[in-house]
């Protein structure tokens, strides 16, 4: 599984993006752990798709995410976290 950070503006994905890097429809979820405060974006779906353990995500996020993901940080200006 692959996990995606966005550094900076020019790297802010669009909604087909998300969808063709996380393999579905797209779940904003809400991140605030220790030095991590941003947005996941995951497929809404993976784990009845029956996607694996996004094991990078889990090690530095602490939450248990299938699939892959992309986390934009809140420093970032995205449109993204306005959504959430």
């Amino acid at each position: 599984m692959e996990f995606k950070v966005i550094k900076n503006k020019k790297e802010d994905p669009t909604l087909e993006e998300v969808q063709k890097f996380v393999g579905g429809y797209v779940e904003l979820v809400p991140i605030f752990y220790y030095d991590y405060e941003g947005v996941l974006l995951v497929d809404e779906e993976a784990r009845l798709k029956g996607k694996s353990l996004n094991l990078e995500c889990d090690s530095l996020i602490g939450i248990h995410i299938f699939g892959n993901a992309i986390y934009i940080p809140s420093n970032i200006n995205s449109d993204w976290h306005r959504e959430g």
